[in-house]
């Protein structure tokens, strides 16, 4: 069984990883890295995601590392890498819909009233 430590060790190694380099870890970006992780796994494990909630998992992962880079809890060179990882994560998870035209209709997202939006991917 995981515990919650063991847990908060893998998502601190995969940041770590998906930065390339050693990070100097702060209680604060443990929630960060925590957040990053499971906003990337859910975009590329969640079967009942379309591909606008896909993208907007991982702009929320991404959006979590530039906080991380501006604050100046891990580097440029790190971000840059994490941001590398995070598109290799979209890249896949929306190869699932290649080829396929996909309408996404606004309920269940925040754009309530937006038309529907089709894309091909």
């Amino acid at each position: 069984m995981l515990t919650k430590e063991l847990i908060a060790d893998i998502e601190k190694r995969a940041f770590q990883q998906a930065c390339g380099e050693p990070i100097a870890w702060t209680r604060e970006l443990e929630v960060v890295a925590s957040g990053y992780c499971k906003y990337l796994a859910d975009a590329a494990h969640e079967p009942d995601l379309n591909p606008l909630q896909v993208c907007q998992m991982v702009a929320s992962a991404l959006a979590l590392a530039v906080y991380a880079r501006n604050i100046g809890w891990i580097s440029h060179k790190a971000f840059d890498q994490a941001s590398t990882y995070a598109a290799e994560v979209r890249r896949r998870s929306l190869s699932k819909w290649k080829g396929q035209v996909v309408v996404v209709s606004g309920k269940g997202t925040t754009a309530h009233h937006a038309p529907a939006s089709t894309t091909k991917h």
